[in-house]
């Protein structure tokens, strides 16, 4: 090798001392920690010293302990136990549980629920142990139910944080941090920003991040007096998009219905929601970057991190740099957000159909086995005058032409006609074909998709565990 190519080689060696590698928990081989990074890692608590980091519970048999929330009949479901030591005296049946999930930070992912009825005893017998048992597989239960910051124990891409509030119950995939020395806002502002994650980068630049890697972070010693405002509005906007659809137990009613955004014709609504929703990502963005800021100077690394957060990355599933990513442009991001808008406007007027919605009453109706239209009319607040019935015998037909009086086509109709009025039904249905796509008239692009995509876009909403049943009769 020539004295030219040592030299060459020579702006590619680094020295670092292996008691550097020491101040830091583990002492990974990590050469590209700065000084400043590690000095960190001494001088600041760990998040082991200020709270307690672990891995939650194996039911050893999800397929028959754990199911999708709306797999289940609502009103057997609890969100409001605070502690493992009361739902022992619980007549429920299931009760939320995280299991991690994809990419999302700040709040969501709230998708599952177990079977921890009578303090789990199905679970407990299932596996041959005590009920006062609490290492695996039902490890960790003085800390089930309590309010935590989780996260997906996978992932493909970044580190998805997310408070969770009080009231449910985790698995490792969706393992848990508790704190007790710092607020929860903080140590959820810490664990999304940039900063937490070069550190995690520097303990283990795997994808598997474990109750390890967590507990082994440092906490800002400013955690007490730490400003919050920005973490708990960034959680608000998570969770307020995480409601914004149907696969949410805390959905209300569909977002284009709301007053805010309700106009004359779909197409005004709709231009009203899409500009509060592309408002709502930028804001999002502006107090992300702002939470990196600050701990960016808490942890004094501002001549090695940035604050700025790309739009792609802001996890609202209203942004579609986000929700659709890759190299798409602006046009073609707006018509997949258009279209998929329109799917769950069609999907939640089919709820409004069979009972499960109503535009009288907010959130769930009907979502019990066995409920009847006797029971919707208990629940709406003028039984005398409803303003959209549902169907009577909860049988819907789906066909090429109008062959029967609750054909699901003509009571889609009506359910436009019914929010946006008859004097702009045909323009309203025109603008809902138009994001469809196909061919013919509006009423024909929508009976074809009736026909050939709703029941395969309410199983992929629904995660293949649909609500609505399709009989089919073949050809």
């Amino acid at each position: 090798m020539s004295q030219q190519d040592n030299k060459e080689m020579a702006k590619y060696l680094y020295k670092s001392s292996a008691m550097d590698f020491k101040k830091i928990p583990s002492s990974p081989i990590a050469y590209w920690a700065t000084e400043k990074m590690r000095q960190c890692f001494v001088g600041f608590p760990l998040l082991s010293d200020v709270g307690k980091a672990t891995l939650g519970m194996n039911s050893t048999n999800n397929l028959l302990f754990v199911r999708a929330w709306f797999e289940t009949s609502f009103d057997k479901i609890d969100f409001s136990v605070k502690c493992e030591r009361t739902s022992a005296f619980n007549a429920k049946k299931w009760f939320p549980y995280n299991k991690g999930g994809d990419f999302r930070k700040w709040y969501g992912n709230r998708d599952y629920t177990i079977n921890w009825e009578a303090n789990g005893i199905s679970i407990h017998e299932y596996n041959n142990i005590p009920l006062s048992h609490r290492g695996a597989p039902v490890r960790s239960k003085q800390y089930q139910f309590r309010e935590s910051v989780t996260w997906s124990f996978v992932s493909s891409s970044k580190f998805g944080v997310r408070y969770s509030p009080t009231g449910s119950m985790f698995d490792v995939g969706g393992s848990s941090y508790f704190p007790d020395k710092v607020p929860v806002e903080i140590v959820v502002g810490f664990l999304c920003s940039c900063v937490a994650f070069k550190f995690l980068d520097a303990i283990n630049p795997t994808l598997n991040f474990q109750v390890g890697n967590i507990a082994s972070l440092p906490i800002t010693n400013e955690s007490k007096s730490f400003p919050t405002t920005c973490i708990i509005e960034l959680i608000r906007l998570a969770k307020l998009d995480w409601d914004f659809y149907e696969s949410s137990w805390d959905f209300t009613s569909f977002p284009l219905l709301h007053p805010d955004h309700n106009r004359s014709t779909l197409s005004a609504s709709y231009r009203k929601l899409q500009a509060q929703w592309h408002k709502m990502a930028l804001e999002m963005q502006r107090l992300e970057e702002e939470n990196n800021r600050l701990f960016i100077d808490a942890y004094g690394l501002q001549d090695e991190l940035t604050p700025e957060v790309p739009l792609n990355e802001i996890t609202l599933t209203c942004n579609p740099h986000y929700r659709y990513g890759g190299d798409k442009s602006e046009e073609e991001l707006e018509a997949l957000l258009l279209a998929d808008t329109m799917r769950e406007l069609v999907s939640y007027a089919v709820g409004c159909m069979f009972g499960r919605y109503s535009l009288d009453v907010d959130g769930l109706v009907l979502a019990d086995q066995g409920a009847t239209v006797d029971d919707y009319l208990a629940k709406v607040p003028d039984p005398d005058h409803v303003t959209f019935m549902p169907d009577a015998d909860n049988v819907l037909p789906i066909t090429d032409d109008e062959y029967f009086d609750d054909d699901i086509v003509r009571y889609f109709i009506d359910f436009v006609r019914t929010v946006y009025g008859g004097d702009t039904l045909e323009q309203n249905l025109a603008f809902i074909a138009e994001a469809l796509g196909g061919k013919g008239t509006s009423r024909e692009v929508i009976r074809t998709y009736f026909l050939k995509d709703f029941y395969k876009d309410h199983c992929q909403t629904y995660k293949k565990r649909p609500i609505y049943w399709l009989f089919s009769s073949g050809k």
